[in-house]
């Protein structure tokens, strides 16, 4: 586990479930850990799932995120862990509103992250993940034919002698 990475070097921690640990630090509460491999696993970078560690302070806000391990190329995956700090120090329900952007040239990546940390977020206020409400890398393409069908069966509706052909 990264415990190095996310400044908790020497913690113990104390499973809630398969998801959520309890740090202990110096025999002080000193916040929670959460997966998001477990309920993320919809969530998909360039190559698949990209889970992540969230730690959240004692007094609840993100102390640091920290990717696990992944199969998306380094160098994109380099260029989209440039917003893993941007919920640094948050509260974590401000944290869960914030908008973070994808990072240009690493969406597939960026975007798995953002989802992962909402969804890891979430779960940590209700106990359950929300799956993001938007999917930006989902192809204009679909969407303009979804669109297109859609126009075709009301216009057809409304006047039967119309037909659109939609390919």
């Amino acid at each position: 586990m990264a415990l190095r990475q996310l400044n908790l070097s020497g913690a113990q921690l104390t499973e809630k479930d398969s998801a959520v640990w309890t740090v202990i630090v110096n025999g002080k509460d000193a916040g929670t850990l959460i997966s998001t491999e477990r309920f993320g696993r919809d969530i998909q970078g360039y190559a698949g799932e990209v889970p992540v560690w969230i730690h959240i302070t004692a007094d609840g806000k993100v102390a640091a995120i920290v990717p696990q391990p992944n199969y998306e190329d380094e160098g994109y995956f380099g260029q989209a862990t440039y917003i893993i700090h941007q919920w640094d120090g948050l509260p974590v329900a401000e944290a869960l509103s914030k908008r973070v952007d994808a990072v240009s040239g690493a969406t597939y990546s960026s975007s798995a992250i953002i989802g992962n940390v909402q969804a890891g977020l979430d779960y940590y206020i209700h106990g359950t993940p929300e799956q993001p409400t938007a999917i930006p890398w989902l192809p204009i393409g679909g969407g303009v034919v979804v669109i297109g069908i859609i126009v075709a069966v009301i216009v057809r509706r409304k006047n039967k002698k119309i037909i659109i052909d939609v390919r």
